[in-house]
């Protein structure tokens, strides 16, 4: 099988998930430019999957790595470029083509490279990725971002924090509501399926949303009848749904002028901790998130909160003042019973020696 047709089969597979923006998987000069479309065209094509390696995998990370993206434009108005990041050239290059193989492999029996890959060890050729903290929107933030967003997007970031749903999931429709059950149907990541309790709160969220739209739930209104660079039009005053890159633009917009700096995915963990804070078991929480078991919560919130760990280094302060106190006193005292057990000097041999010292002046 060539490269070609696999990333074909592939795309066929995921086209419906959250990773659009990988493809889709054509021919048309229009999407020449996809990832995926990309990949296969630097790597070749027609080359059969049997035969890449490591060096076709170095040399699509070397092209990437020179593309760049807009960030701003200078006091003249010229567009500003920067490279584009380590995370994006990690996704979209040497994850995208592991995932095109094993797919391949295990879904169809296509063989790969002989001697085999070892994949374990594939991603030795990505570039190591800078981390970033985990980040929780406080409560006191949380009031500063509703003055300062637009009115549309502050239910969904609520409904965010109140689900712990990741963004492509909370863009819900009106049938996936059912109050009459008070649940939200939905299918998460990996293609599971999920339900989500309608809490007092979140039935408070959404009531006034109904009429909106006549599918979608979360909807912003148009300021001004306009045509997008795609030649979608928008009427002044009309509603339309939230997209998944539309809430993110307008993230990029509206948060920086709260002085907020985080992303929507940190709703999720702000739910979540939220969670926490008010007493909530681990195994519960974990359910709330949709992991399929605790580990995987542990190592997406942490053992402890920051709480826990403000508490832990206070007792760590107190057991160590206590700890060097004692230390002081034991050290005090070793020293008054060593000056205690020195012999004291004869008074008359000490000023016979004063009266030698003075005569030998």
């Amino acid at each position: 099988m060539r490269l070609a047709e696999a990333a074909k089969k592939w795309w066929t597979h995921v086209q419906y998930g959250s990773e659009q923006d990988l493809g889709p998987f054509s021919v048309d000069p229009e999407h020449a430019n996809r990832p995926v479309n990309w990949l296969v065209r630097v790597i070749g094509a027609r080359k059969f999957v049997h035969e890449i390696g490591p060096a076709d995998l170095q040399k699509a990370i070397d092209e990437r790595r020179k593309h760049v993206k807009r960030c701003g434009t200078d006091d003249d108005g010229k567009p500003l470029l920067k490279p584009i990041s380590v995370r994006t050239v990690n996704r979209t290059v040497t994850r995208l083509l592991r995932r095109i193989l094993l797919f391949v492999h295990e879904n169809h029996g296509v063989a790969l490279r002989d001697p085999p890959i070892k994949f374990g060890k594939f991603l030795t050729g990505q570039m190591k990725e800078k981390k970033r903290p985990p980040r929780v929107i406080t409560p006191r933030e949380a009031v500063v971002l509703k003055n300062a967003e637009r009115p549309d997007l502050t239910p969904l970031r609520e409904f965010a924090v109140l689900t712990t749903l990741r963004l492509d999931e909370c863009l819900i429709t009106w049938p996936q509501v059912d109050f009459a059950t008070r649940k939200i149907r939905l299918i998460q990541k990996g293609g599971e399926a999920r339900e989500v309790d309608i809490t007092p709160a979140i039935e408070r969220l959404l009531r006034p949303l109904k009429g909106h739209h006549e599918t979608h739930i979360f909807t912003w209104k148009a300021q001004r009848t306009r045509t997008d660079r795609w030649g979608n039009k928008f009427v002044k005053g009309q509603r339309y749904p939230w997209t998944y890159w539309g809430v993110s633009s307008a993230r990029r917009r509206d948060w920086p002028k709260a002085g907020v700096k985080a992303n929507f995915h940190d709703l999720r963990r702000t739910g979540a901790e939220y969670m926490r804070a008010a007493g909530v078991p681990i195994d519960i929480y974990s359910k709330q998130l949709g992991h399929a078991d605790i580990a995987t919560t542990e190592i997406y919130m942490g053992d402890l909160s920051p709480e826990q760990l403000a508490a832990a280094a206070l007792k760590r302060d107190a057991w160590l003042e206590a700890v060097m106190a004692k230390a002081e006193a034991e050290l005090a005292d070793e020293a008054a019973a060593a000056d205690a057990q020195q012999p004291t000097k004869n008074p008359t041999i000490v000023v016979r020696m004063q009266r030698k010292e003075l005569k030998s002046r």
